[in-house]
């Protein structure tokens, strides 16, 4: 068959409605919304370029729970990857996200992603006091840049 006798009765299918339905262009508007973020996620190359795919991820309604772990593991193994000198028991917590007291708030952030609230540093003679907040109601506390100690529901 020609081109133009395929293209006729591609039009006729649609017309009598053998398009794509609803469910399947939700399905490749979700596939492409996916791919279009793991591309993203392939070439991040900082925490602040991973926290773009996660807010990225986060504002999209095709927002899966695989998604989520794909992006905190690709983040995690990215620092560790790149920060070769770390000691091998904070490398494991921050691929296992995991919290260690002593961490720095950079280590922090590769284990566990950007927090959903950071109060305000509080100076004082002992230094600065952070307080992260996560997902979950976990609350981590950093003093001088450095975790002291954390509470809460968990967060993974």
């Amino acid at each position: 068959m020609n081109r133009p006798a395929l293209c006729f009765i591609a039009i006729l299918l649609l017309l009598a409605g053998c398009g794509p339905t609803p469910e399947m262009r939700h399905a490749q508007d979700r596939q492409a919304e996916q791919e279009s973020i793991r591309t993203q996620l392939s070439t991040a190359d900082s925490l602040s370029t991973f926290d773009a795919v996660w807010d990225r991820a986060f504002r999209s309604r095709y927002l899966t729970e695989a998604l989520v772990q794909e992006i905190q593991q690709a983040r995690a193994d990215w620092y560790v990857r790149t920060h070769a000198d770390l000691l091998p028991i904070v490398r494991d917590a921050i691929q296992q996200h995991r919290l260690l007291v002593g961490m720095t708030a950079e280590q922090v952030h590769a284990s566990w992603g950007k927090p959903r609230m950071a109060n305000p540093s509080l100076v004082d003679v002992g230094g600065t006091h952070e307080q992260w907040i996560y997902q979950g109601r976990t609350c981590v506390y950093l003093d001088n840049a450095v975790l002291s100690a954390w509470q809460g529901e968990g967060h993974y």
